[in-house]
């Protein structure tokens, strides 16, 4: 474990010739999935909302929805096209969407999640330039940061990398239960890279996991891989077309048992447990040095989201495959392995596969155990997310519009969210029926719209009430009155709040 790194001019030469050759390391890292043809934006795609001209999320297609699905909201971030907006998303139960928050244009989310701080639980995400043809490792440090939002939707904290040419990684960020954040970041560095077909004096993308203080920024601590995992443990191979060798590539960083860090790293296909207090590698599961003798079935490779659970096992989002080497698996598949640390072997516990249509991911994913023991899947770069029960049910499953939407994670949870902002509402009217369009983005609450209509705008009554459809319902009211509002319902019929009052002729 290393201190964070003050280069001198020397120094900021070097990491300034790094940072411009990470615009040529073009690994296809992030896009669509291997031997997929991408498909391009059709106008039904994405949602159009007359109450918010200004949001169009994408649409989701429900392919199935059985009994025993759980009931909690679904966290994504998709991937914008081309001209398309980009930001955090969440769902209900059903998969209809109740939040769609955009970000400016040429900033991305990446990894929603629901976390606590300060005893509360507040929504994380990772905000960073676009990615340019996959290259996940453009854009300048300071323009890449983890966001820590409130149940209202407000930016409460952001984050950054510690250290000169450090940046942050968009791929993990875990707050703790002692006001602390772990996180992935990476720097360019001169390394030696002969192990993996490249010149003695090349260029590495050496990958750091520093711990900082949510409120003061503070490093605590900064273990950088190269002093812990050698280049020639890696997988991937050295390519001039890609001068920078991106040779661990850590994907996934959490709290682990006793003290340690649960570390996934793809390029290696090797999960490892090493100590928070010393950086020392304690084990390491799979790839070319494995701690462990792989069982029958318990074999991984390029995996993401290593998770450890109170039952002593882990699970792993095992990808199977890269795009440097497509065809290793024929199929992704979530696993859950036992360790027995004594006698060294990592025996499978189960698997999961889609069980509709195979589906096999080069990048990203993950599988989130939920309480009741269902698993809710995020299938990377295939845009389906689904819930399976213990036995390999699907219970529910939903895609969005195509490859080019893929969610780099998704997430089942219950989430409460209260947006500042009131219900916007529009209408049109025909004759005496008018048809009025009522939204409240962010809502996660509202079940119902109760109409108001009057001669004035101090003079509103209850005309109909409608149920709650999507992010924007629409609602026939036979009324000709001037001036029309609309309230939010809770499930009890409680109002939750009422929209500004609109005047239509």
């Amino acid at each position: 474990m290393r201190g964070p790194s003050h280069a001198g001019r020397r120094g900021a030469r070097a990491a300034g010739a790094a940072v411009a050759l990470a615009g040529a390391a073009a690994a296809l890292l992030w896009g669509p999935a291997a031997g997929s043809a991408q498909k391009f934006p059709q106008a039904g795609d994405f949602l159009t909302l007359k109450s918010r001209s200004d949001l169009s999320p994408p649409r989701i297609t429900v392919l199935t929805h059985a009994p025993g699905a759980s009931t909690g909201d679904i966290l994504l971030t998709p991937t914008p096209r081309p001209g398309r907006q980009s930001g955090p998303m969440i769902l209900d139960a059903e998969g209809r969407t109740r939040l769609f928050l955009p970000l400016p244009k040429g900033r991305i989310a990446i990894d929603l999640e629901e976390q606590r701080y300060q005893g509360r639980k507040v929504l994380t995400w990772s905000e960073r330039p676009t990615i340019v043809n996959g290259n996940i490792y453009s854009g300048a440090p300071q323009t890449k940061d983890y966001v820590i939002a409130d149940d209202r939707y407000r930016v409460i904290k952001r984050l950054h990398a510690v250290g000169r040419g450090v940046s942050m990684d968009l791929h993990d960020f875990k707050l703790t239960p002692w006001g602390t954040a772990i996180f992935i970041g990476y720097h360019m560095v001169r390394a030696d890279l002969r192990s993996v077909g490249g010149p003695k004096n090349g260029w590495a993308i050496e990958n750091l996991i520093q711990t900082v203080s949510v409120k003061t920024g503070q490093l605590l601590f900064n273990w950088h891989s190269l002093a812990h995992v050698p280049i020639r443990d890696s997988y991937a191979r050295w390519s001039p077309k890609q001068p920078v060798f991106d040779y661990l590539h850590i994907n996934s960083v959490a709290l682990g048992p006793r003290g340690t860090l649960l570390v996934s790293a793809r390029h290696t296909s090797t999960v490892y447990l090493i100590s928070r207090r010393t950086g020392a590698t304690i084990w390491r599961l799979g790839g070319k040095r494995s701690s462990f003798k792989m069982g029958p079935g318990a074999s991984f490779y390029y995996q993401h989201d290593a998770r450890w659970h109170p039952d002593g096992t882990l699970t792993l989002f095992d990808n199977g495959a890269s795009e440097f080497d497509p065809k290793r698996s024929a199929q992704t598949q979530v696993l859950r392995l036992r360790l027995d640390t004594k006698a060294h072997v990592a025996s499978l516990v189960r698997s999961w596969t889609h069980p509709g249509t195979p589906l096999l991911s080069t990048s990203q994913g993950n599988g989130q155990v939920l309480s009741n023991g269902d698993l809710f899947v995020g299938w990377g770069s295939q845009p389906w997310f689904s819930e399976l029960s213990p036995t390999g049910q699907l219970l529910f499953d939903a895609r969005l519009p195509s490859k080019a939407d893929q969610s780099y994670r998704a997430y089942r949870v219950y989430w409460k969210g209260t947006p500042l902002s009131p219900p916007a509402l529009a209408a049109t009217r025909s004759g005496s029926v008018t048809t009025l369009y009522a939204s409240w983005n962010g809502s996660t609450e509202v079940q119902a719209w109760q109409v108001l209509a009057g001669g004035s705008a101090k003079a509103l009554r209850p005309v109909t009430t409608a149920p709650w459809t999507n992010l924007e319902t629409t609602i026939q009211a036979s009324t000709t009155q001037p001036y029309l509002a609309v309230r939010a319902l809770d499930g009890a019929g409680h109002v939750l709040a009422t929209s500004k009052v609109l005047h239509v002729k």
